[in-house]
């Protein structure tokens, strides 16, 4: 059986290939005014969706990894 967690994220997912295709569909058609309205909400929800400082030590803490990356590392597009 599927957990409550998969089922929620599986809604998400279907909702982001939705609203991937209404921002194309709204691109194609111009609607500048429209996209802006959605990329604002989108950027807060961006926000909301990011894990917690927390939850990002606790993965590399357990494997050993560094607990700070340094700027050369990022950019060498390791976790790009």
């Amino acid at each position: 059986m599927i957990d409550n967690r998969t089922q929620v994220f599986d809604v998400a997912m279907k909702n982001a290939r939705t609203i991937e295709a209404c921002v194309d569909r709204l691109a194609m058609m111009g609607a500048d005014h429209e996209l802006k309205l959605i990329a604002r909400r989108l950027s807060r929800l961006t926000f909301r969706a990011a894990p917690s400082e927390e939850a990002l030590r606790a993965p590399r803490a357990a494997h050993g990894w560094p607990l700070s990356l340094s700027k050369a590392w990022v950019c060498q597009g390791a976790f790009i």
